[in-house]
């Protein structure tokens, strides 16, 4: 299961940097990061970044790497950020609304499997709440941003240890959700 998750820190005195650090999405100048969580264990497995708050998340996973990691037949679950045509091959993700259509305007079994994606995908967002949870990451980094990612990294090591000992409950996963 990948999803992204943003860091805020504090604001470059360099306008250059501060504009390839500011995220519209957030509106806060932040890195960001990407993290793969195994459905199987509930555990980090991956993580990549960290890249300016400006780069989309699925920039992020096409230059980190983890796409080469996967074996054949191999797909990950990610949420609607991540909707693009060539990696439909690697990705599962929720089918989108068209403009000014509603959920509820979606056909039963595209709002079913939409809905056991996303049942899924809420274990990546338990263990970034839990890697959250070292406030160093909450609040505006105000150290040396070469630094953030060494935080970063022992924050879900930490978090992976904690999961060994108080998992999250199990997600029992649907054989198959098709494509």
């Amino acid at each position: 299961v990948l999803d992204g998750t943003v860091c805020t820190t504090n604001t470059p005195c360099d306008n250059d940097r501060k504009k390839a650090m500011n995220s519209g999405k957030h509106h806060m100048v932040c890195l960001k990061y990407d993290r793969a969580v195994s459905i199987v264990h509930g555990r980090i497995c991956w993580v990549g970044g960290p890249v300016p708050g400006a780069q989309h998340d699925l920039r992020l996973l096409r230059e980190g790497g983890l796409l080469d990691m996967l074996e054949i037949g191999e797909k990950m679950l990610a949420d609607a950020g991540y909707v693009a045509a060539d990696l439909e091959w690697a990705l599962v993700v929720p089918t989108k609304c068209k403009r000014g259509q509603r959920k509820e305007d979606l056909p039963p079994e595209v709002q079913d499997r939409n809905k056991k994606i996303q049942t899924l995908r809420s274990i990546v967002e338990h263990v970034i709440g839990r890697v959250k949870r070292f406030k160093i990451l909450t609040y505006p980094f105000r150290n040396r941003l070469e630094l953030h990612e060494r935080f970063f990294y022992v924050a879900c090591m930490l978090t992976n240890i904690d999961l060994g000992e108080n998992p999250i409950r199990r997600v029992i996963p649907h054989p198959f959700i098709a494509p």
